[in-house]
């Protein structure tokens, strides 16, 4: 019976729930930072996406511009002189200047390829709840955090099964 009970009391040993909860601190410690770069870095992935597809936008247009160019298009080729030169075709009066005609045509181009949902930029990451613990490990708490977490490690080794007062306990017992 004994020696079932010596087996039960190392089970419930003190020290465990101190281990446990520093090694769980510890990962903790960890783990939730990395977790924060990610998310932002993540963020930053769209961002530069939605960057690079607002780039292969303006560089269709001015693709499309070129090839309009190419091929002699009398519109455009009459808005680039018009804004450049200041020519208009003869027997043509202009009923109103506007300021866009004389906007050079890298302007006409980049208006053209952003639209009203590209201005928008990438969605937004949805937050996450900010819990005491990593209020806690953002900045320097991470510091503390990882030496309480090696504080709690530390008692709960120290804080052992006391085998050695009941085995001699025991043997005066007999």
């Amino acid at each position: 019976m004994t020696m079932l009970r010596r087996q039960f009391a190392r089970l419930l040993d003190p020290g465990w729930p101190w281990l446990l909860a520093g090694v769980l601190l510890l990962v903790a410690a960890g783990v939730i930072p990395s977790e924060q770069r990610l998310i932002r870095e993540q963020q930053g992935v769209r961002e530069l996406e939605a960057e690079r597809d607002r780039l292969r936008q303006i560089s269709a247009t001015y693709a499309r511009f070129l090839s309009s160019i190419d091929r002699g298009e009398e519109t455009v080729v009459r808005r680039l002189a018009a804004a450049q030169l200041g020519i208009l075709p003869e027997g043509h009066q202009p009923l109103v200047i506007l300021s866009g005609v004389t906007d050079p045509p890298t302007r006409w181009i980049e208006r053209a390829a952003l639209q009203p949902d590209a201005l928008d930029g990438p969605p937004a990451a949805p937050s996450g709840t900010t819990s005491l613990l990593i209020g806690l490990l953002s900045g320097t708490g991470q510091l503390w955090i990882f030496g309480a977490s090696l504080v709690l490690i530390f008692v709960g080794l120290l804080l052992g099964p006391s085998t050695a007062s009941e085995d001699s306990g025991d043997s005066a017992a007999s």
